[in-house]
């Protein structure tokens, strides 16, 4: 097996021993490198998504108020699931949705 770049492992069980994949809220590109010699690439961190609050996703992401939803890291090209939509208002009353 070889050393996996920052901010990614190797990838469990797989059938190769040098296979890697971004950890949870990174993203990029990982390959293995011709004849075994290592792998190349990179993985970095992705930045909270529009409607909410925080840094990066790896460190969590809360939706701003007036919003609603659930950001979940993940491992793909993304690196994470999920977004923050505008909150209706409730019953009997009115306003903008979204505004608190």
């Amino acid at each position: 097996a070889v050393a996996c770049p920052g901010n990614s492992s190797a990838v469990p069980n797989f059938v190769f021993s040098n296979a890697c994949t971004c950890n949870l809220g990174f993203a990029g590109t990982i390959t293995a490198v011709r004849g075994g010699a290592g792998v190349a690439g990179n993985c970095s961190a992705v930045p909270c998504p529009a409607n909410s609050t925080g840094t990066f996703v790896h460190t969590n992401c809360t939706c701003r108020a007036g919003f609603v939803g659930l950001i979940t890291p993940l491992r793909g090209d993304d690196g994470f699931d999920g977004s923050c939509i505008a909150a209706a208002c409730p019953g009997n009353s009115s306003g903008a949705t979204g505004l608190v």
